[in-house]
């Protein structure tokens, strides 16, 4: 997209002046994301040493399907006003997007409570044996800078307002909305559980970081045109 951002941006360009010039949008960007991590999971040494490391054989396509979900929203941090205030000059507080997501986690709140409607985690949360084991995947998926984060952020309500007409969480529920469309077999009512093992999560997280290191690259991944 050309010129300022008019919803949720993911990837920005700025000329030597500091004005944003173009925009990629942010739900764009995470199905670049998702893509590249499915097609990890098409090549079979990556999906079966995956698969061994939560103690299965293989994974099936609902386990596949549901992973991609889960790599989609690695970058839910963004949503917040923060971060999105990066793209103008204009005044405004300025963020990040992992410990900002994760403090969500970590601070029981009404963010929290709205987080979860838009993740519709009522059936996200049937995806692992355990519930809390899919709250550690998407854990794992945020913190996809190469390190561990705590969930003991401090909780920083104005970053997750509804201001001027821009809601987070709306935004958050759309990106929720494309991934049934673009992973349907995940959705689906009984499907086969992921696993809970941390050697699965820690491996699960690194391969969103490739595939947010490759998803990012604009070569391959150009800017939407809408």
């Amino acid at each position: 997209m050309k010129g300022s951002p008019i919803s949720f941006w993911g990837k920005i360009s700025k000329d030597a002046s500091g004005l944003v010039t173009a925009w990629h949008p942010l739900e764009d960007h995470c199905c670049d994301v998702a893509a590249c991590f499915e097609l990890f999971l098409e090549q079979d040494i990556t999906r079966i040493r995956l698969a061994k490391l939560g103690g299965c054989p293989d994974l099936n396509r609902c386990q596949r399907q549901r992973l991609c979900v889960l790599a989609a929203l690695h970058d839910i941090g963004k949503f917040n006003n923060g971060f999105q205030n990066k793209s103008g000059d204009g005044p405004g507080p300025r963020a990040g997007h992992v410990r900002e997501a994760l403090a969500l986690f970590g601070n029981r709140t009404e963010a929290t409570s709205k987080l979860s409607d838009a993740v519709d985690f009522d059936a996200l949360g049937s995806w692992c044996g355990e519930q809390d084991g899919v709250q550690w995947l998407l854990v794992a998926s945020l913190c996809h800078h190469g390190r561990p984060e705590s969930l003991r952020a401090r909780h920083e309500p104005f970053l997750w307002e509804n201001r001027t007409g821009r809601d987070p969480f709306d935004g958050i529920e759309r990106l929720v909305r494309c991934s049934k469309e673009w992973y349907p077999d995940a959705w689906t009512i009984g499907g086969s559980s992921l696993p809970d093992d941390p050697r699965f999560q820690h491996a699960f997280s690194g391969l969103v970081s490739l595939a947010d290191w490759m998803g990012s690259y604009v070569r391959f991944f150009p800017f939407g045109e809408g």
